[in-house]
Formats: structure tokens, sequence, C-alpha cells
């Protein structure tokens, strides 16, 4: 009998779990392996045993270890982070397999930071602070900026929103949270996620411009104060109710109130000398680059600070994103700097120390990066050059 023909005995409540963690059903497993979706659930039942082969494309095909579907039991999963995305499709309630996938990563850096942190004996403590839904957000985003240290002179002395995003990541990564940019579904779907825990953790969306990743990384930041991880598209609180509502509107205010302090707004030269029935949107861009914000940012400080009507926000807002892009356009792949902004410069650089102390192997590096060897000296290089 040829190697590949033997047939392997699995539980089928392994293979079910390793279809649903990243969100195939019975069909697309057939399909994509060209078999029956008959196979399929008689493999997922325990009437009939894969072979080592059909396993092994089983494996490839959940993005699992060959060992994890040989295990004797599915194994016990985190539950999901709470779902506050304003969907309104069917379509877009299930989450993709590139956001999924990680959240998988996510949890990842979560257990491998602890496993670190562990071997080289640095103590984990987040600097964070709890808040709730019963403070005001102004005055809760006020001390998140004190804490973490940056003045509106700063801010504005940034050369352009990429410098802001790196910047703003530093500061929440130096209260002990993991920021990591990956590839995720389309920002309609899902535009970041955060996860509480011992190894606090923030995902942005790779595919989402700039400014509405800097929104995020302060809104997730939020969720992580009030102690509840979510999943969020930032988009229409208004459709959601209850507790999730109060949530997603807290959190926004949050970030808004961060970046646009209602003092250093007021008192922005263009706000002083412009109209109620002036804001156009040469005006707000003009505001917005000081900031190093979106012009809805700014706008919707405007809103709450009484210079512009609600109804006003709502029209100008509807044409944005009536011009908005699907799609960020990016330059060509530069894989070291891809995987610092993946595993964050915190993880990295957690990593390169343990292998500098002999506790793990350069394999072990390229592992925990998942990255090819032939990197690993460039991540070095930029890991030193930003410390």
């Amino acid at each position: 009998m040829a190697k590949w023909s033997f047939r392997v005995s699995v539980n089928g409540a392994v293979l079910a779990w390793a279809r649903k963690s990243i969100g195939y059903d019975i069909h697309d497993v057939a399909e994509r392996l060209n078999v029956s979706e008959k196979l399929v659930q008689m493999w997922e039942s325990g009437e009939k045993k894969p072979t080592i082969k059909e396993l092994e494309k089983l494996a490839k095909m959940y993005k699992r270890p060959l060992m994890a579907l040989l295990l004797p039991e599915p194994p016990p999963e985190p539950p999901m982070p709470r779902d506050f995305r304003t969907v309104q499709t069917e379509e877009r309630k299930n989450l993709s397999q590139k956001t999924l996938l990680a959240l998988r990563y996510a949890r990842r850096l979560q257990t491998l930071m602890l496993d670190l942190s562990t071997v080289l004996e640095h103590e984990l403590k987040p600097k964070i602070w709890r808040v709730s839904l019963s403070e005001d957000p102004e005055a809760v985003a006020m001390r998140a900026r004190k804490e973490l240290g940056v003045s509106i002179e700063t801010q504005f002395g940034w050369k352009n929103e990429e410098e802001a995003l790196e910047e703003w990541i530093k500061g929440v990564q130096d209260r002990g949270v993991l920021v990591s940019q990956q590839n995720m579904g389309e920002v309609e779907e899902v535009r970041a996620f955060s996860l509480t825990g011992a190894v606090p953790v923030i995902v942005l969306n790779n595919k989402d411009s700039t400014t509405a990743k800097i929104c995020s990384l302060l809104h997730e930041f939020c969720h992580l104060l009030l102690n509840m991880d979510g999943i969020c598209d930032m988009e229409c609180p208004e459709i959601l109710t209850g507790d999730q509502q109060r949530i997603e509107w807290f959190c926004n205010h949050f970030a808004g109130a961060f970046l646009v302090p209602k003092d250093a707004l007021l008192s922005h030269e263009i706000v002083k000398e412009t109209k109620s029935e002036e804001w156009s949107q040469d005006v707000l861009k003009a505001i917005a680059k000081d900031f190093k914000v979106s012009p809805e940012v700014i706008l919707r400080r405007l809103v709450i600070v009484g210079k512009v009507s609600p109804e006003f926000y709502s029209e100008m807002r509807e044409f944005w994103k009536s011009l908005e892009a699907k799609t960020v356009k990016r330059g060509g792949r530069k894989p070291a700097k891809e995987c610092i902004r993946k595993n964050s410069p915190v993880f990295v650089s957690y990593v390169l120390e343990a292998y500098d102390k002999d506790l793990i192997s350069y394999h072990d590096v390229a592992d925990y990066l998942s990255i090819r060897t032939k990197y690993i000296p460039e991540i070095r290089r930029l890991v030193r050059e930003s410390a």
C-alpha cells in the first residue's frame, strides 16, 4: 500500500473545529479539495478516516500544523472579542478568513510574549488604568494624553500622518500594549480589534488609511481602558443598541477628544477666524493637517464644541463616504518592515533579546516572527535604529 494511502484515526470533532476556526463550511472544503460534501461530513462524523495525504491537505487549507489535526479533542479556545461592528448585511456578519487569521495571530503573539517574558525574566505589567462609561470621555482623553506625555506642540510638529501614527503607536506600546498591523478583510468588515489580558493587543487593518488607523488605535486603546475587548468598524454606532451603543459612542468620543483636544481646537487660528457658514473642505483639511487627523474628525469635534450643526456633519459625512477609496495603494513589499509592523516592535525586541542570550535558536527567531531567516539582519537593524 502506498504511503499516502494509509488512513489515519482522527477525532472528527477536531477536524470540524479546525474548519470552523478559519471560517470554512462543508461546501468550501469539498470544492477546494475536489471531493464530495458527503466525504467531508463522513470525516467529521468519524464514519470514514482520511488518508495521510488528505489530512495534510486539510492542515494546509486550515492553516494548522498537521499535529493539530491529530489532537484527541478540540483545544479550548478563548472567547471571541465582543462584536461592535455595525454590519447591515448577512454577508458581512461572518468574519472573513483573513480577519480570523489575524485574530489567531494576535492570540499567538499574546502567548509567545508571555513565554518570552518568563524566560527573559521580564515582568509584564501593562500600565493601563480602568475607566467606566459613567466618566466624561473628554476628561478621560485628557488624562490619557498626559499619561502618554504628548503635547499639542509635539503633535503639531510631526511632519505628516505617517509619523503621527508611528509616534502614537510608540506611546500606546509604552503602556504595555502590543500594536500589530495586519492584513484583514475589507475595512467595511473590520477596521481594528483589541484583546485584553496580561498582554493587551490592538490590531489595525493594513487596508485602512493612515488617519483611519490613528483613530482606530485610540478607539481600541479606550476599549482596553474600559477592560472590554472588541472588534470594531467605527461606522455608525447609532445602529447599535444598549450597552454596545454606549461603549462605541464613548470610545469614538474618547478618540476624537484625545486627538483633537477641545481647548487646542478652539484656540486654533483657523477655527477662531472661520464663521459658522464657512467650513469648506479646504478649511477643514487645513485644520486636520495640523492635528494629523482626517477632516471628518475635525468636523465631528466642531459639532461637539458647538461650532457646526449635526445636520451639516451628516451631509459632509455622506459626501466623504461617496468619495472614499476602497483600498489603500502601497509600494513594493518590504518584508522586514512588514514583519515589525505585524509583530510589533516590542515583541520583535523580546525575540531578538532571547536569541542574543542563547535562549532560542536562529530558526526559532524566524518561526516566532513568521519570517524567512534572510530578513533577520535587516529586522535587527531597523529595530536598533528605531530604539
